[in-house]
């Protein structure tokens, strides 16, 4: 979820808590964002915590990696920041499309870890 921009009087975003680079939240949107998180995931709980600490780092990896490759690496530090919030923005919605996504998961165990992998990758044997 993104935090939608707040300009202040001189119409540039304020800096968010995690300092240079994030983006303030009104506080009214972010209680609103934590009633519907609790909500989706207060009587069950987070999906990827109710699978173990080693599934849930394993699909944050998998999340920070298809970011990485489809916006992250896109940036580069000569452009505007016109250029590269167009470039963010774009590569966002490339990075999320359901295409990317495998049809379907396994789990697999290497080294007393469990992560997850694509189904067909984990039948050709590439997991070991």
């Amino acid at each position: 979820i993104f935090a939608t921009l707040l300009v202040s009087c001189t119409g540039k975003p304020r800096e968010g808590a995690l300092g240079p680079g994030s983006e303030a939240l009104d506080p009214e949107e972010a209680e609103q964002l934590l009633r519907e998180y609790r909500g989706n995931f207060g009587q069950d709980g987070d999906p990827l915590r109710r699978r173990g600490p080693d599934l849930a780092c394993s699909a944050c990896k998998l999340a920070a990696k298809r970011f990485q490759s489809k916006v992250a690496s896109k940036i580069k530090g000569k452009m505007s920041e016109d250029e590269r919030r167009q470039v963010f923005h774009r590569g966002v919605k490339s990075a999320c499309s359901q295409e990317l996504f495998p049809q379907q998961m396994a789990v697999v165990e290497k080294e007393g870890k469990d992560f997850y992998v694509d189904f067909q990758e984990a039948l050709g044997s590439q997991h070991g």
